[in-house]
């Protein structure tokens, strides 16, 4: 998964800065960037959005999505959920697995 990570390359999808391994426990854990903006479900949950950034959002996360779909092999993300998209400081929306 790791490595699959990070060969992804799109605006909106999180790039993979590392990861944590606890070896003793067969554990590890993959490290994004932090986004100040927060995720999904704390934007809309503000009302502060109005129509474009409505369609921005839809054509963000769709987009990324495309691009996962699209590749060859497909990657499907399966757990997909607002917690999980994140809005970046330039207000465009990243997911991250």
């Amino acid at each position: 998964e790791l490595r699959l990570l990070d060969k992804l390359s799109h605006p909106n999808i999180a790039k993979i800065i590392g990861f944590v391994e606890d070896v003793e426990k067969s554990i590890a854990w993959l490290v994004f960037p932090w986004e100040d903006n927060g995720n999904l479900r704390e934007y809309l949950r503000s009302g502060t959005w109005e129509i474009p950034e409505r369609v921005s959002l839809i054509r963000d996360v769709a987009s990324g999505l495309d691009y996962l779909h699209c590749r060859r092999p497909p990657v499907c993300h399966g757990d997909l959920k607002s917690v999980s998209i994140t809005m970046s400081t330039i207000q465009r929306f990243c997911h991250f697995s």
